[in-house]
């Protein structure tokens, strides 16, 4: 999967950019000049091309019980919806082609609702009883509407987190660093439980495939992920979560608290544009990662990214810590109760965008004292 992601994202840097995919840079960017935005190009075919040599090396046969056919159809049930959003998203980075946000948005929707669905299809009904005990809808309704009310729930969450990667692809290497570490996190702990092993190596095929992206990305990036790659993750991410919670591999907390610093910048960010009455869908430079690199004064824009992604990337691994730490019951963090965890975090996250807000208006200041002064 890391060579078929470096060879197609070489490929498509050549052939691929007179076909439109090219990214100019605006008042909103944070980049100068053209860049190809065909990285997430290579993405999905590698995870494909991964899981299939997999699966055709017989890697399921080796699972405890033999191989489960009930499971494989869960993760491939993740394949294709994942291939929808590809689909859009490849029109989407097309120059010549705007799609409306409301296109992709209802696309994005189906395609969660289509995968929920079909994984609850799977589900035995035992266990779909166990999921509607623990969200209390067994109680209060019926099985159907408490079957639908888990659907919209997770799908609402699939549907934002697939949304939120791609509002934090905006600086050299911050979301393909994001991919790396999430997965491969994921990957770890599904390898560590003694079940069928398809979900583990899945997330650590799409970490590789982020590593291929990434030697393309870093500062001072060659090319862009676009809408392709970074919908594709955020999906995947979500997905694949979910799928490890019902598999009894970590609590539903678990992927929430391993990818939280872009969940913790995209919803505040938001939840603070709504506030003030602003178009969410409208480009900006509002997330705390842009003010940061914006709040870097005196310095070239590759290196300005370069200086914060240093930084981010630890704030990851420390995320990825907190998670591992809460499911392995380390530090007195429970797996089945997440606060803690989440509290620590949140204070982590919101001191550093304290800071970070406070540099960046401090920043704002000093440059418009200068410029009436001149």
């Amino acid at each position: 999967s890391f060579g078929t992601s470096v060879c197609v994202t070489f490929w498509a840097r050549r052939n691929f950019v007179g076909g439109g995919f090219q990214d100019q840079a605006g008042s909103r960017s944070l980049h100068s000049g053209i860049t190809p935005k065909v990285g997430g190009l290579g993405m999905l075919p590698a995870v494909i091309l991964g899981l299939l040599t997999y699966w055709l090396l017989g890697g399921t046969n080796q699972a405890p019980h033999g191989f489960d056919l009930d499971r494989a159809l869960q993760l491939f049930s993740w394949i294709g919806p994942s291939i929808v959003i590809y689909l859009v998203c490849l029109l989407s980075d097309r120059a010549k082609i705007e799609l409306p946000a409301t296109t992709r948005l209802l696309a994005f929707l189906i395609a969660s609702l289509g995968f929920v669905g079909l994984v609850l299809s799977l589900l035995a009904p035992e266990m779909l009883r166990s999921i509607q005990t623990r969200m209390s809808t067994y109680e209060y309704f019926n099985p159907l509407v408490g079957v639908l009310a888990i659907a919209g729930f997770v799908a609402i969450g699939i549907l934002a987190f697939t949304n939120f990667f791609n509002f934090m692809d905006g600086i050299d290497g911050l979301a393909g660093s994001m991919g790396v570490i999430g997965f491969a996190t994921f990957g770890t702990i599904a390898l560590l439980e003694p079940s069928e092993p398809s979900l583990g190596i899945a997330t650590l095929i799409i970490s590789a495939s982020c590593c291929g992206f990434l030697i393309w990305n870093w500062p001072k990036a060659k090319v862009f992920m676009g809408d392709t790659g970074s919908t594709f993750l955020g999906f995947s991410a979500a997905a694949l979560g979910w799928l490890g919670s019902l598999d009894g591999l970590w609590h539903w907390s678990f992927s929430f608290l391993v990818f939280f610093p872009f969940w913790f910048d995209a919803s505040s960010t938001l939840l603070r544009r709504l506030f003030r009455g602003e178009k969410i869908w409208k480009a900006h430079r509002e997330h705390f990662y842009q003010r940061a690199v914006l709040s870097l004064e005196g310095l070239e824009m590759s290196e300005r990214h370069l200086r914060v992604l240093i930084p981010a990337i630890a704030l990851m691994l420390v995320s990825s810590f907190v998670a591992i730490a809460q499911h392995l019951n380390w530090l007195g963090l429970s797996r089945f109760q997440p606060w803690a965890a989440v509290a620590v975090l949140t204070l982590i996250h919101a001191s550093l965008a304290l800071w970070v807000e406070a540099r960046y208006k401090s920043s704002a200041h000093h440059g418009a004292t200068h410029t009436s002064k001149k």
